[in-house]
Formats: C-alpha cells, structure tokens, sequence
C-alpha cells in the first residue's frame, strides 16, 4: 500500500497479502528506483515460508489444482493455529457470520508465486525496511522473516520480535507497542 507520511512514500506489507503485494513491487524496481520513490518498508509478519503441515504433493500439484478448481479449498485456516490473544478478538472471530474460511487453490498458488519471488530477490533488497514478526505466530513462519533479514543487503534494516504475540499485531493485545515502534521509525526516515 502506498501511502503518504509526512511527505514521503513507503510501502507497509502484512501477511499473505501484503508478501503479494511487496512482491510486485520488489520486481520491476531497481534499486535507484526505490530510493527516489520509497523511504521505506514496513513489514509485518510476511509470508515467505509455508506453516508445518502443508502437503508436499499440494504444493507440487498446485499450478494444476489452481487452474482446474481454483475456488477449491485446500488449507483449512483453523489448522494454523489461533490468530488472537486477545479474548475479546477470538470471541468476535468465533461469532463471525462470515468467517474467513480456508485458503483456496488459486489464492494458495499465487501465495507460493509471492514466497518464491520475495525469497529470490533478497540479496538484492537494499532499501530500508523494519520487520516485525510475534514470537507465537504459527499463520506465517517466524523462520521465513528471520531468513529475509538475516539475507537481504540493506544497510538500514531492523528485525524486531515481538514477544507473546501471535499473528495479528496491529489488532491483538500489545498492538501500540508496534504502533509505536513504526511511527518512531517512520519519523526518522521520512
């Protein structure tokens, strides 16, 4: 998402969707080209690697299985484990009249194509980007983010772990902690 903060761009990321996102936009970039447009990323809990427990063969067969069934579900969401803390969010969630179901063919191929596109492109990611993942989060890999920081070249890149915290950072309990943190390092840079 582009968005403006005191003047600048940057592009936060969350998830599934925001690894899409981020991966078409690390692309067709060159570095001179993230530097004049871009201050910075913010990253949170991306998408680079599969949680335990997802079919070899799935994820083998997935490009088939996408364009024959793509509305298919294949993952059932559940099975990652809970996405809040917070009692009154899991509550709410539970009640949900239209849950978010399960990841379906084609949105789990295109999950694959993004993990794959982010993981080549590492070592040449040198624009600046904070990374928070919470330390309990089972929906997306802590390992994955690990992997990405401990990979990519910036020289202005922060990994921050987020203690007791699962998926949902901007939502859970804890949640200002991170808000903090982005806005003190969204000011420095823009």
């Amino acid at each position: 998402i582009n968005a403006e903060y005191m003047g600048s761009r940057r592009l936060s990321s969350a998830s599934l969707p925001g690894s899409r996102r981020f991966s078409r936009r690390v692309q067709p970039f060159t570095d001179m080209e993230w530097h004049s447009r871009y201050r910075g990323t913010v990253l949170l809990c991306p998408s680079i690697e599969l949680p335990t427990g997802i079919s070899a063969m799935l994820v083998a067969c997935s490009a088939i299985v996408s364009c024959v069934a793509p509305e298919l579900q294949v993952v059932d969401v559940e099975d990652s484990g809970p996405m809040y803390l917070d009692p009154n969010l899991v509550l709410a969630a539970e009640r949900d009249p239209f849950p978010g179901g399960g990841v379906r063919a084609r949105t789990g191929r295109e999950l694959l194509k993004a993990q794959r596109d982010i993981s080549s492109s590492f070592a040449s990611l040198t624009f600046p980007y904070i990374l928070f993942h919470g330390d309990k989060d089972t929906t997306c890999p802590l390992g994955g983010s690990q992997r990405m920081y401990n990979s990519t070249s910036s020289a202005d890149s922060e990994f921050v772990i987020v203690p007791d915290m699962l998926h949902e950072l901007l939502r859970d309990r804890g949640h200002e902690v991170v808000l903090d943190r982005i806005l003190v390092w969204l000011s420095v840079r823009c």
